[in-house]
């Protein structure tokens, strides 16, 4: 082969490797994306879980409260 026919090839391989890079690069961006997404939705349902357990918690306070509350004025009136 001549030069400028070896140079050509040699260009056109490279060529060939970038649109494989380019290829394989947005494949990759594209699991991403997805992985992203899954993440969004996990991370959303655990912050509603966050809050129903927030919720729970500050009503069962107030049960402790309002029952420290009770026993205290039960042995109250018994002094």
């Amino acid at each position: 082969m001549d030069s400028d026919t070896k140079k050509k090839v040699k260009d056109l391989l490279a060529l060939m490797d970038n649109f494989s890079y380019d290829i394989d690069a947005k494949a990759e961006i594209e699991g991403l994306r997805e992985e992203i997404k899954d993440l969004q939705k996990e991370l959303g349902a655990l912050k509603q879980k966050l809050s129903q357990f927030e919720e729970t918690y500050l009503h069962k306070r107030e049960e402790v409260r309002l029952i420290q509350k009770e026993l205290k004025t039960l042995f109250d009136n018994k002094q």
